[in-house]
């Protein structure tokens, strides 16, 4: 499947408890023709997991209660296999080990540039078999 045909079938979740940073990410890659859809906890990631199958998981690392990692933890455990990037405002590569051995696809600091992020979607989205 070519990058743009994917582009158009691929559905992302999007999981950060900043809902104002949430909301603009979800508008740019719905502009970029993903399919979207938000949760703003790791809880909340996890009841829609279970709803509706999507192609590929984009997590903030440091949230309340279920953290970035935890939540991936409980994605596995539940026997998710869906890709996943994780995007930290720190900027401590100190994680990227942890990260690794969660099978985190790709690793990105905050403020992320636009063409960052849609090089790791797409890098992902075709290194996987969604």
């Amino acid at each position: 499947m070519t990058t743009a045909a994917r582009t158009k079938t691929a559905s992302i979740l999007l999981v950060d408890d900043n809902r104002e940073f949430l909301s603009g990410l979800a508008r740019l890659l719905g502009q970029e023709g993903y399919a979207v859809t938000g949760a703003v906890s790791g809880p909340e990631a996890l009841a829609r997991l279970a709803e509706a199958h999507v192609s590929l998981v984009i997590t903030d690392q440091l949230m309340p209660g279920l953290d970035g990692f935890a939540f991936i933890r409980a994605l596995r455990a539940a026997g998710h296999r869906v890709p996943v990037i994780v995007l930290t405002a720190f900027g401590d590569w100190g994680p990227y080990a942890e990260a690794l051995s969660l099978g985190v696809r790709d690793y990105l600091s905050k403020p992320v540039t636009r063409d960052d992020l849609l090089g790791a979607i797409a890098r992902t989205l075709d290194s996987s078999s969604c």
